[in-house]
């Protein structure tokens, strides 16, 4: 098993969801890593949609 994945996004609120996805792909595709690290580079993500993509990802 791989230990670490760091990935980077860049988004802002019209690319929310495009990024949840993104992200929802990357953590399904990639479970032979112990652990993936994601930061988000955002600008102006509104607080729904962080919630949202906290929320939609939280759980894989």
């Amino acid at each position: 098993m791989r230990e670490t994945l760091d990935v980077i996004y860049q988004s802002d609120d019209k690319y929310a969801l495009i990024t949840a996805i993104s992200i929802i792909s990357l953590l399904e595709n990639n479970k032979e890593f112990t652990y993936v690290n994601i930061r988000i580079l955002e600008y102006k993500i509104t607080c729904q949609n962080k919630d949202k993509i906290k929320k939609n990802t939280k759980i894989l």
